[in-house]
């Protein structure tokens, strides 16, 4: 397993890995924990990690505009992202800031590039976090079933859509190896990631 000892090499690794997250479903960053935080403090799930855009330093997924992460970031902007690799023993964090985007350009876009199968959990009369008397996905029978192919099909749920983008300024990297575990943090600095090794 390779052991990396230059930063600028580490730090390619790193976005190459989280891109592959964004394309390959079966790649263990595609489904990375996201953090927001809330009245009640730290709030940590999973998300579908969809795009990365090395470039500008963001993530992008998309959400229920009405769920609970929608009001944290609205409260607070500051975020985390928590990527495990268990293959290769590679932990990644990433920390920034977050925009909300709900009817502008970014928004269409990723609707009208996203397949109508992954967007029908939008299509529902009930808000996440509403109460039920049974579990429920809170989907209408018809299209919780129903195999999507048009984005027509899913029309509705567009007011309840919301795309998440966040900004990068932190990665912390963290690589458990049998020669000896190691780490290095970047920090986005004068337009670039600056890194440095640190104990783990």
């Amino acid at each position: 397993m390779k052991r990396y000892s230059q930063l600028d090499e580490l730090l390619t690794h790193i976005w190459e890995e989280v891109e592959l997250g964004a394309k390959q479903a079966e790649h263990p960053y595609h489904a990375p924990s996201f953090a927001t935080l809330g009245k009640e403090g730290v709030n940590l799930r999973t998300v579908i990690l969809r795009v990365v855009e090395k470039e500008s330093r963001t993530l992008l997924f998309h959400s229920d505009r009405r769920a609970g992460k929608i009001k944290d970031i609205i409260n607070n902007s500051r975020i985390s992202w928590l990527f495990w690799n268990p293959s290769n023993k590679q932990q990644v964090r990433f920390c920034g800031e977050a925009k909300l985007h709900f009817d502008d350009e970014l928004a269409n876009y990723l609707w009208n590039n996203s397949s109508p199968q992954s967007l029908k959990l939008y299509v529902k009369p009930i808000a996440p976090n509403t109460i039920v008397a049974e579990p429920s996905s809170g989907l209408v029978k018809e299209i919780a079933t129903a195999n999507l192919t048009n984005l027509k099909q899913v029309a509705a749920g567009r007011e309840n859509f919301a795309v998440i983008e966040t900004v990068i300024n932190k990665i912390d990297f963290l690589h458990l190896h049998s020669e000896g575990s190691y780490r290095a943090v970047f920090r986005w600095k004068e337009g670039e990631f600056k890194g440095n090794w640190i104990i783990p």
